[in-house]
């Protein structure tokens, strides 16, 4: 599984030809790829911001990676433009996207791609941290602004707008910087900021959703595993490896089935249940060489106990290649209990899981 950096190993800075000076930003979005504006590359260029023509494949960009840093300067890498979505010729709806690629050394220790978030919908008001350099003096050293999603608006961009308590808003300097949201897993980006206002009375700014992103480079962002946010949906066995923050629960559930037998897990709708066991329990049940069933008694025909039966049955069939009921003169009904029977080297799992409401977990 692809390893992700926090902010400080995914954000860069565009460099300005020959002078080093910060004209944009880009972040990291595989362990040689960058992301950034068209327009970011052209002012690096010295060229007319709108310029429409791809740079050519020999022409070097500078990025350096500014929060890794220290007293000597910040790691910096060569790049070459791979991807190229030329600016609108006037306003923002449009493209403006140049895919990096970085050249020569590998990425610096700590540095690696971000995540992204393609979530279709975000919450209004979701906050988000962006980096940027805005032309001041005392901002040599760039600077965190805190910003809120306000939703999408025309041409496929999306509102973010100065935080009222945030001591910097968006403005030149942000551009090609991503839209950091901070989560349980993680930092993840969720956009590009693409453009923002020069006039201080402005405090909105506009930007591509992750979605956009990803279509505007397949080659290289479709590859990007999906997001681990299942929004209203549970987590399943097949999310294990992203399913993180409820070891302790876990772990406490195995043992609670392992020793009796039996767990009984209880709660209000929405609070994870099904998540709990579907993507904690069950697989550290398999990794032991054990059988999981799950039966929902809401779905299927026939009575709950009957369709558990025959999923029990149809697992162990599956795992052991034997007719687990054959031993048995009389095939089991839901409403007689199986005999007791050893298949050797397995254990199976069966588990209930309840909601304190009337909807099924």
């Amino acid at each position: 599984m692809r390893g992700y950096a926090d902010r400080a190993g995914f954000v860069v800075r565009v460099l300005a030809a020959g002078t080093h000076r910060p004209v944009g930003m880009g972040f990291v979005v595989s362990d040689r790829h960058v992301l950034t504006c068209a327009h970011v590359v052209n002012a690096a260029l010295g060229l007319g911001v709108r310029q429409p023509d791809h740079p050519g494949g020999d022409v070097r960009i500078s990025v350096d990676f500014p929060i890794l840093g220290g007293a000597d300067g910040a790691p910096t890498r060569m790049c070459v433009v791979e991807r190229w979505l030329p600016p609108p010729e006037q306003g923002t709806v449009g493209d403006d996207l140049a895919g990096l690629v970085v050249v020569g050394e590998a990425l610096p220790a700590m540095a690696g791609p971000a995540r992204l978030n393609e979530q279709a919908y975000h919450s209004p008001d979701e906050q988000v941290a962006v980096f940027g350099h805005p032309s001041l003096a005392e901002r040599r050293s760039g600077t965190w602004a805190v910003a809120r999603v306000r939703g999408r608006v025309g041409a496929g961009l999306l509102q973010v707008d100065a935080d009222p308590a945030a001591a910097m808003r968006l403005q030149p300097g942000f551009s090609g910087s991503p839209l950091v949201v901070a989560g349980e897993s993680g930092d993840s980006v969720i956009g590009m900021v693409v453009a923002a206002g020069r006039n201080g009375d402005h405090r909105d700014a506009y930007g591509f959703p992750a979605s956009r992103l990803v279509m505007s480079w397949p080659e290289v962002l479709a590859d990007v595993p999906p997001s681990p946010y299942r929004g209203l949906l549970p987590f399943t066995a097949a999310d294990d490896a992203v399913f993180v923050g409820r070891e302790t629960d876990t772990s406490q559930l195995r043992e609670m089935v392992a020793e009796d037998g039996f767990a009984l897990v209880i709660g209000p709708s929405g609070v994870g249940k099904s998540s709990l066991v579907e993507a904690g329990l069950v697989p550290r049940w398999r990794d032991t060489g054990a059988v999981a069933v799950t039966v929902r008694p809401g779905s299927g025909s026939g009575s709950p106990a009957r369709r558990l039966v025959g999923d029990v049955e149809a697992a162990l069939r599956a795992a052991t290649g034997v007719d687990a009921w054959s031993w048995t003169s009389n095939r089991v009904s839901a409403h007689s209990a199986p005999r007791s029977r050893a298949v050797p080297g397995l254990r199976a799992l069966g588990y209930w899981c309840t909601s304190t409401s009337s909807r099924n977990c």
